[in-house]
């Protein structure tokens, strides 16, 4: 499947994942409730593919030995994918859709630099001059009021943001020697752990209301990330991501018109604009 199509296809799941995400935690204020039934669903939904691919493994994976750095990277992935997951879902109970969708930009600035320190790709002086936008594109939501720019999920979206950079540059080393359908699978069971440590003292079934939703998303967010690294196995980490996270100004829109986002419109706009033209003059180096 072309690589572009692949890419185009994650966007859509995670668009999907994030607005129903934010549209139930807005409405139950149980961030780590959700995130156990939307991690659990994507353990098993990702499960069969993993095994399928362990039994049947690309000819480029590593199948009966895998080289020790690998014991090292598979853990600080499984960990950063935790950390992105609780932080991510506290952000979107606390933060709007078209502020974080702005604020997650900043994953484009470190996976480009990264890529290029990491992995030898190469970023031309306009694909600078993009990420000096990506930068700039915080200004105007720095504007916002308090009331708007929820403090404490402003610095969860920051965290998760700094997390999922990390994660994704990660799991693009481990696609080298690992199917991408196992390092899917290892991130979801990771954290599935990692919430059901969180959620020890109220293991009671959630109410269906926010059941339901988090099994939907959990499918689309599992669906989305495999195909995202399914397009990473062949192409650039620092071109891919930045089309993928482009995708951020979809978001915006969709807040403001779905969820009915709509104070200070005009400042998250501008900011979405700004993140836009610096990943379109990042993707053109």
């Amino acid at each position: 499947m072309e690589t572009w199509f692949l890419v185009v296809l994650a966007i859509i799941f995670n668009g999907g994942d994030r607005l129903l995400t934010r549209a139930t935690l807005r409405r139950s204020g149980e961030p780590d409730r959700f995130l156990l039934v939307y991690q659990a669903t994507a353990t098993l939904i990702t499960a069969p593919a993993a095994i399928f691919s362990l039994v049947n493994p690309p000819q480029y994976a590593v199948n009966t030995e895998h080289p020790s750095e690998f014991w090292v990277l598979i853990p600080l992935s499984i960990a950063l994918w935790a950390s992105y997951s609780v932080f991510s879902f506290r952000s979107a109970s606390l933060l709007e859709v078209s502020i974080a969708s702005t604020i997650g930009r900043l994953r484009i600035v470190i996976t480009a630099v990264l890529g290029v320190v990491l992995f030898g790709e190469t970023l031309g002086p306009i694909g600078w001059i993009g990420i000096v936008l990506l930068v700039l594109a915080y200004l105007p939501i720095s504007r916002l009021p308090s009331a708007t720019m929820n403090r404490r999920g402003l610095v969860y979206a920051v965290a998760a943001t700094l997390a999922i950079s990390l994660a994704l540059i990660l799991d693009k080393a481990l696609t080298a020697g690992i199917p991408p359908s196992v390092v899917v699978f290892l991130g979801f069971l990771g954290t599935t752990i990692v919430a059901l440590v969180l959620n020890r003292n109220r293991l009671r079934e959630p109410e269906s209301w926010l059941l339901w939703p988090a099994v939907v998303a959990g499918i689309a967010g599992a669906a989305g990330y495999y195909l995202l690294l399914s397009a990473l196995v062949d192409g650039q980490a620092s071109i891919i991501l930045p089309i993928y996270q482009a995708a951020g100004i979809l978001y915006v829109v969709a807040g403001i018109i779905i969820l009915s986002e709509r104070d200070h419109v005009a400042q998250k706009l501008t900011a979405a604009g700004i993140a836009a033209a610096g990943v379109v003059l990042v993707v053109g180096t």
